[in-house]
């Protein structure tokens, strides 16, 4: 097994949000990104991120990618971290991009590295079941062999809105082979997916460095290029200047889509039981999300909160209450 010296972490976190925007507009028009946004009290969703990497290994071995117009916000957050161990790209340039740039961090640092990759802004309710699922991910990183091992989460309904795995086995604890994905189905497909075993994509994966390195040249050669021409214009360091020579010129490129779903014969799938994952990506799922969460007890993760600047559970609450007072014909309650 793995000891906390093998393994880094990185969480991306240089997303914009922009579909939750009707819900994380601050009193002065600012789009808050939903990762430095709390739920329902409790700390914000990168929080939450880093007491799960917190978890697997030590700060210095944590790195977290973000944007620089993001900087209000990431700075008192990431302040306990490693200053090098930020990765700051200059605009968000996707999730192919945004795990690239702290790849080549780890690779420098420690090129045999297993490297478990987290998003910052999901929210899980049931934290001890994601964590031992992710233990056990962890603890199976020796047995990959040059291969990436997601954590699907096992629905417990039929949303057409995320990405499912369709695995080649449904035996509980055991990775399996993973035979397809399947991106935003119809609520028919949906349901059809649920009933033979299919999981959440929960873009939370395992790997180890040099294999993930291997899929990002095999996929995205010409992607590698352009980063490592960026370093070296830095003299082997990541200067803005010429970093944002190269996002400039830059496509907005998906992992899931550019990578993962061209490889699925080197791809394994560890199921997740039913622990209240989602990723807060619609108003629709957000105000879902505040139902269940208000209608049952939750495992938090014992982080002890920093004032977040909003809270997507009281801006969903205030929306509700919005549209019942349009529909009741009262005075309707402001966002600010």
């Amino acid at each position: 097994m793995h000891g906390h010296h093998d393994i880094w972490a990185i969480i991306l976190a240089a997303g914009d949000g922009t579909r939750l925007s009707g819900l994380t507009t601050d009193d002065r028009g600012t789009v808050v990104p939903k990762q430095y946004c709390s739920f329902a009290g409790g700390p914000s969703l990168l929080a939450r991120a880093l007491a799960r990497a917190d978890a697997v290994t030590e700060r210095e071995r944590i790195a977290v990618v973000v944007a620089a117009g993001h900087r209000r916000w990431w700075g008192p957050e990431l302040a306990e971290l490693p200053p090098a161990n930020v990765l700051v790209q200059p605009c968000n340039r996707g999730t192919a991009c945004g795990l690239l740039l702290p790849l080549i961090h780890v690779r420098l640092r420690q090129p045999d590295a297993t490297v478990v990759v987290f998003p910052s802004d999901h929210y899980i309710a049931d934290e001890p079941t994601f964590r031992r699922a992710l233990d056990e991910a962890v603890r199976r990183a020796g047995e990959l062999d040059g291969r990436l091992l997601l954590l699907g989460i096992n629905p417990d309904r039929a949303d057409a809105e995320y990405g499912w795995i369709r695995p080649a086995s449904t035996v509980g604890g055991i990775p399996s082979r993973v035979v397809s994905f399947v991106e935003k189905p119809d609520r028919a497909l949906a349901e059809r997916l649920m009933a033979t075993g299919a999981l959440w994509n929960s873009f939370t994966f395992v790997t180890s460095a040099a294999t993930l390195w291997e899929l990002f040249q095999r996929r995205l050669p010409w992607l590698v290029e352009r980063f490592a021409m960026a370093f070296a214009a830095g003299h082997g360091a990541w200067w803005q200047a010429p970093l944002s020579e190269v996002y400039n010129e830059l496509p907005t490129l998906d992992f899931s889509r550019a990578v993962l779903e061209r490889t699925d014969d080197e791809l394994r799938v560890l199921a997740v039981p039913p622990c209240g994952w989602t990723d807060l990506g619609t108003p629709a799922r957000v105000a879902d999300c505040l139902r269940r969460v208000e209608s049952c007890e939750i495992d938090e993760l014992g982080v002890a909160p920093r004032p977040a600047p909003l809270d997507l559970a009281d801006a969903a609450r205030t929306v509700s209450e919005r549209h019942l007072a349009r529909a009741q014909g009262r005075p309707e309650k402001s966002l600010s």
